[in-house]
């Protein structure tokens, strides 16, 4: 039997037949693409069919395992994955000569429930505790999350701790791998009609719907700004974070998000680690899903102080960093946008969100899985290109002055453990 039958009978194999549901796999065909890519996306949170909600560190590696499973069975693809509060996504691109091998990488993803060995399931807990453990102790970006999403009083998204992770029985997992989860899913870029036509037959199962908004408001957090030592941070950071845009003011943001962007890029300078830290300047994205929106400020690099030297402490570079974001958020909600401002976000938001049309050029291999892992987040979101393409000046300032609220703000402020030997330079 020739791999191509082969992986369309493991196809077949999965354990679970379903009705007729709108199309859960979109196909695109890009003419002399260099690769094909396919993306599947499985919710994990707030009810529908959703057999089971997920916490974060569950679902993350309820989703490693499946990779990690496809991996093995076909080794030549590239895979990557995204987990968020609301989904998973996994991503596999083969070369467009290997492109018979899709549907048993599909295939895997479905069926490692069946067949995952404890060892996998073992070293994808720990890589996934592993990453979680960095993010919360580590990295500046997990605590001042953590700390925005307490203010706002919004469920928190870190999952399990790495050790109550690791502490899980392979069983629990494997369990979770069997049940049939609503997905979404699509195809882009060298595909044949055969592998079409194989891939639109898997039994997908019902389609995963948007995830609905919170009913309630967010609470309003309490006046003034919050702050705590952190260990492994040398200078000060301050974030200010809102909560997400309302659904009505979705595509606007996402387009004012591009503006803010650009401000930041002309008016700061990097200092360092923020990208690394996980602060850049305006942390927000619709296709994550995030439930607040961070503006963040690093502040100077201390120096070493020469003996009788007096230099600024760390609270008085606290301030300054203060007083800069202060500065660039009133210009954000009191500055009108312009419409070449506006109309360069409107083409960067399309192109980030994987909405742009395809050409072959857009096909190789290193791009192709990151801008359908892209298109698929935002079709699943409820973005489209033609929403994003109507926003004008004017909506974009409203949602920025709606969104960007000073009554909604929370200021918090990560410092380092203090030391008489350091300084910062007056300003």
């Amino acid at each position: 039997m020739s791999r191509m039958k082969s992986a369309v009978v493991m196809l077949w194999s999965v354990a679970h037949a379903f009705a007729q549901a709108p199309p859960a796999f979109l196909v695109e065909p890009v003419d002399g693409a260099a690769a094909v890519a396919v993306a599947v996306l499985w919710p994990h949170a707030r009810g529908g069919a959703i057999p089971r909600s997920l916490d974060v560190g569950t679902a993350t590696i309820v989703a490693q395992c499946r990779l990690d499973h496809a991996r093995r069975r076909v080794p030549q693809a590239t895979a990557s994955l995204h987990v968020d509060a609301d989904v998973a996504c996994v991503v596999g691109v083969l070369p467009a000569a290997a492109a018979d091998a899709m549907p048993a990488f599909v295939a895997a993803l479905f069926t490692a429930g069946a067949t995952i060995d404890d060892d996998t399931i073992a070293l994808a807990t720990a890589a996934v505790a592993l990453r979680a453990d960095d993010r919360q102790m580590l990295l500046p970006a997990g605590r001042l999350g953590a700390l925005a999403l307490a203010a706002f009083a919004l469920p928190a998204n870190g999952g399990a701790p790495p050790a109550a992770m690791l502490g899980r029985a392979p069983t629990e997992f494997r369990e979770l791998l069997r049940q049939p989860w609503p997905v979404r899913g699509a195809l882009r870029g060298a595909v044949t009609p055969e592998l079409a036509d194989a891939l639109r037959r898997h039994p997908w199962g019902e389609v995963a719907s948007a995830p609905p908004r919170p009913a309630a408001a967010p609470q309003v957090p309490p006046a003034g700004r919050r702050e705590e030592v952190h260990a492994r941070v040398d200078q000060p950071f301050v974030m200010v974070a809102f909560p997400a845009p309302t659904p009505e003011l979705l595509p606007a943001f996402v387009v004012a998000s591009e503006v803010a962007r650009a401000r930041a890029a002309r008016r700061f300078k990097l200092r360092g680690s923020e990208l690394r830290a996980g602060t850049p300047f305006v942390a927000w994205s619709a296709l994550a899903g995030d439930p607040c929106v961070c503006l963040h400020r690093r502040g100077e690099p201390w120096r070493q102080l020469l003996p009788g030297e007096v230099a600024a402490d760390a609270a008085a570079e606290r301030d300054a960093t203060v007083a800069e974001l202060a500065a660039f958020l009133q210009d954000l909600q009191q500055n009108a946008t312009t419409e070449p401002e506006v109309s360069r976000a409107r083409t960067v938001a399309i192109a980030e969100a994987g909405l742009e049309p395809v050409t072959a050029a857009g096909t190789e291999p290193a791009v192709l899985g990151a801008r359908l892992r892209a298109a698929l987040l935002a079709r699943h979101r409820g973005l489209d290109a033609a929403a994003l393409a109507a926003v004008g000046v004017d909506d974009v300032q409203r949602a920025l002055a709606m969104t960007l609220r000073p009554e909604a703000a929370s200021w918090h402020v990560l410092m380092p453990a203090p030391r008489a030997d350091r300084g910062w330079r007056r300003r």
